[in-house]
């Protein structure tokens, strides 16, 4: 589906050359939103098991996700 993503950056000089696009997700695509939950979802875990929380208060926290235009 994503093995051969080429990609191009719109400048006020114009478009750049095509160039091959290894990671992400692709904007606009409907699967897009569902890939970045599948792949997200593994993170806290991840944070929760090998990195030590930072402490505010009573409060500890070893990962926040934050993710803009839902």
């Amino acid at each position: 589906m994503y093995s051969s993503v080429k990609s191009a950056v719109k400048l006020e000089q114009g478009v750049t050359p095509f160039f091959q696009s290894h990671v992400g997700v692709k904007q606009g695509c409907n699967l897009s939103p569902t890939l970045f939950n599948l792949f997200i979802n593994d993170i806290p875990n991840l944070f929760n098991t090998t990195c030590e929380p930072v402490k505010f208060g009573d409060t500890e926290l070893s990962c926040l996700l934050y993710a803009d235009d839902l």
